[in-house]
């Protein structure tokens, strides 16, 4: 086996990654986005620089290892941001990113037309919400009938046809659509007439990681290589699960980025038995179920970055270690953005409860990574039975949030060597496809580095987590209203 190349779309940024025939990794760069905000809830960026900094990230790899000849090359990432073209492919205006949520008339007025459970049924979404592109293809309708587009890709969708002529789509990616059919693995035509959406302008669905096509001339020049079989990744979640091993079931998966995200491999889809969000695996004729909070390291990062200076998440760390204890009484609910699971409330509001005039800084910042501790811990209840909990993501670089997490679970938490864990794991998913590997094959590589057990500060974290779970029930009942 050669080099692969992977193009891993972040919420934040672009991160390039190389691998070399063994799967480790040969060079990697990152390059941030800077969006667009014109307007309160909106939130844009020129669809052509994805393209831009694909291939200028592309290059910078490629001429930092000397590599010209690539066995494969795939694409991973976020799903539900939004780019149309004209009638000659070319974009018209901004990409609408996932984070957007312009459409929140538009969710509402889909879930008057579609009962919740119909959308569970059929989609896995516990029901509509205004990131997904059915409410704002909705929204263009009504709002930009002018915009006259022959063509409403997915970022993935967008970048695959550029570097290859090729319109395809991924299971795991429109599984966030709102308008797609996770068991029949075709678009839904009643929520694609809710909507006014016309099929023929989307891509064509297609399995994970099967190759689509070969970069086209243009690309080939661009990125200075040869022509390379372009593979139609996954889903970066997905991505993130096979990476850490878990394809199977009863092995959990969190991941603590800017959002948080919980995965567990499931053979099959049973609405009846679930209501939890859950979407097409990267790994063929399975599913993932996958629980979703939109506040994890973000909430981190708005505090660091509002009261802390900008400190390095390190220096938090050895600060909260040196400078706070356990404090039963401080809580943080971390809804900063709503709620999403295990309760769906978009309209829930986070909150510092138990401060006294001796609350320090730190404490705050503790208080904060707790409570994503205990948002994780509330997820994996829903979930039921399971062996283990690997963590991923920037939170698993710090020891003493994974001891948290590990505190209030009650059981062993394992961080991985593999520092790319999404990349990884659509690199892997390309070579199963291809036949270069099986899929045990691709297992061995979640090498586990360490595992944290329960510490003497289980009982503490047990006891505030029935305190966090009261006051999350008695703020949704009591909201607008002084809770005392």
């Amino acid at each position: 086996m050669g080099y692969t190349l992977i193009f891993d779309y972040g919420t934040t940024a672009l991160k390039t990654v190389l691998f070399d025939a063994d799967f480790r990794v040969a060079a990697s760069v990152t390059t941030e986005y800077r969006y667009e905000t014109p307007a309160p809830g909106r939130i844009e960026y020129a669809a052509d620089e994805y393209i831009r900094i694909l291939y200028e990230s592309g290059r910078r790899v490629l001429d930092r290892t000397g590599v010209r000849t690539l066995e494969r090359i795939a694409v991973t990432g976020q799903a539900e941001t939004l780019i149309f073209l004209d009638a000659q492919d070319e974009p018209i205006g901004n990409a609408i990113v996932w984070l957007d949520e312009r459409a929140r008339e538009e969710c509402d007025a889909l879930s008057q037309i579609i009962p919740a459970r119909t959308i569970y049924e059929r989609t896995g979404n516990l029901g509509f919400d205004a990131v997904m592109p059915v409410a704002k293809l909705l929204w263009m309708r009504r709002h930009r009938p002018d915009v006259r587009y022959t063509k409403a890709l997915l970022l993935h969708d967008w970048v695959l046809y550029r570097l290859t002529g090729e319109m395809r789509a991924e299971y795991g990616i429109l599984s966030c659509s709102g308008y797609f059919d996770i068991r029949k693995k075709a678009y839904d035509r009643e929520l694609l007439d809710a909507a006014g959406i016309d099929i023929d302008t989307l891509a064509q669905p297609c399995p994970p990681s099967v190759r689509v096509g070969t970069l086209t001339a243009d690309a080939q020049t661009a990125l200075g290589v040869g022509c390379t079989p372009v593979g139609n990744g996954m889903l970066d979640q997905c991505a993130a699960a096979y990476g850490a091993g878990n394809v199977r079931g009863g092995i959990i998966t969190e991941t603590t980025g800017t959002v948080l995200a919980i995965a567990a491999t499931l053979d099959r889809f049973t609405p009846e038995n679930h209501r939890i969000p859950v979407l097409c695996h990267g790994v063929e004729d399975k599913y993932l179920a996958l629980p979703y909070c939109p506040t994890a390291g973000i909430l981190l990062k708005w505090y660091r970055d509002a009261f802390l200076d900008g400190l390095s998440y390190a220096d938090i760390d050895r600060e909260i270690a040196e400078h706070t204890r356990p404090d039963g009484e401080l809580i943080c609910l971390p809804h900063f953005k709503g709620r999403l699971s295990p309760v769906s409330d978009r309209d829930a509001r986070g909150a510092f409860l138990g401060v006294t005039l001796e609350t320090g800084k730190y404490d705050l910042a503790r208080a904060v990574m707790e409570s994503v501790a205990f948002l994780l811990r509330e997820n994996l209840e829903v979930l039921g039975t399971f062996e283990r909990v690997i963590s991923l993501g920037g939170g698993a670089k710090s020891p003493l949030w994974t001891q948290m997490k590990a505190d209030a679970l009650g059981v062993p938490v394992t961080t991985l060597k593999v520092s790319e864990a999404t990349a990884l794991g659509c690199a892997l998913g390309a070579a199963v496809a291809d036949g270069a590997m099986t899929l045990s094959d691709a297992e061995r590589f979640a090498v586990p580095d360490t595992t944290y057990l329960p510490s003497e500060n289980r009982r503490y974290m047990d006891e505030k987590y029935g305190k966090y779970t009261e006051y999350n029930r008695l703020l949704a009942n009591g909201r607008n209203r002084y809770v005392g």
